[in-house]
């Protein structure tokens, strides 16, 4: 792996990175769809979810509409959707 790492340039270690911080984050709906869930129903707190990458933006709004019994919470789309 160190070969491997000392063979790339810094651009394209930086583009690999950002490729495994999106994996990780497309990994980490369905906890986070989970956390939200158990928090909207033992709380009446407020919470707000963030995501860098549109496409996980997009696949954990889609996740939350469906997965989340709301009850008085509102999920809303994000504005770059």
């Amino acid at each position: 792996m160190r070969n491997k790492l000392s063979d790339m340039g810094g651009m394209a270690i930086i583009a690999a990175m950002a490729r495994m911080r999106r994996l990780v984050a497309l990994a980490k709906i369905p906890a986070t769809v989970e956390f939200v869930d158990e928090f909207i129903e033992d709380t009446d707190r407020k919470l707000v979810v963030f995501a860098h990458h549109i496409d996980v933006q997009s696949l954990l709004y889609d996740e939350l509409k469906r997965e989340v019994r709301t009850g008085n919470a509102r999920i809303r789309e994000s504005p770059l959707r």
